[in-house]
């Protein structure tokens, strides 16, 4: 009943936007948090941060986990979810810079990047040198090489047994499948594919209800 109540709320919402405000303690539990994590890493990209930022983000507010949650599961009219109130520290942070070259070797709003991870942005890396023009950039160029020349040095044959089940992770790993003859006796390849994501956005107009999980 909950989750049907919440679907409710976010359906007769402004059709423009999604949005809450901080209260004050609000405002408290999410400066702690950050205190805490900016103490711990020195910045939103370090690895160990982000292996940890979703158990992190459990340390937010519930009310604002909540938003989220539901803007993700039911997908209202709105395109957009405004989370308001965070409060801005323009000393901390400084002036933007003039120009690009002028960019602080320290990012001082690391906090508020490390927010933004917490909040839900995750970054990725992704590369598909079959289908992208290579860049112009001599040095941009060279690094490009040296990506695609690491990746494929650590390409390897993973043969399974009978009974076996292999679940590929795309964000992390590139696969495919060697050719082979065809013997058609009954005992050749057979391909069949079970796609898993946690991107339900992709396969949304295939699902009768934005929490529905099986493909009409």
């Amino acid at each position: 009943m909950e989750a049907l109540s919440n679907r409710r709320r976010l359906d007769e919402a402004n059709e423009d936007e999604v949005k809450i405000t901080l209260d004050e303690g609000e405002k408290e539990q999410t400066l702690l948090l950050l205190d805490d994590v900016a103490a711990r890493f020195r910045s939103a990209e370090q690895p160990e941060f982000l292996a940890e930022a979703t158990v992190l983000a459990h340390e937010l507010p519930r009310r604002v986990r909540r938003t989220l949650n539901d803007y993700r599961l039911f997908e209202p009219s709105a395109a957009v979810c405004v989370i308001s109130g965070y409060p801005i520290d323009e000393e901390r942070i400084g002036p933007t810079p003039a120009h690009w070259k002028e960019r602080q070797r320290s990012c001082k709003p690391v906090r508020e990047e490390m927010l933004l991870v917490l909040l839900g942005y995750a970054p990725y890396c992704r590369l598909d040198p079959y289908f992208m023009d290579p860049p112009e950039d001599p040095a941009a160029r060279e690094a490009f090489d040296k990506l695609i020349r690491l990746i494929d040095s650590q390409i390897g044959d993973l043969m399974l047994d009978v009974g076996e089940i292999c679940f590929i992770d795309n964000f992390k790993a590139v696969h495919g499948r060697r050719p082979f003859k065809a013997r058609y006796d009954g005992t050749d390849r057979w391909l069949k594919r079970i796609n898993i994501t946690r991107d339900l956005r992709r396969s949304r107009t295939a699902r009768p209800a934005p929490e529905a999980r099986q493909l009409a």
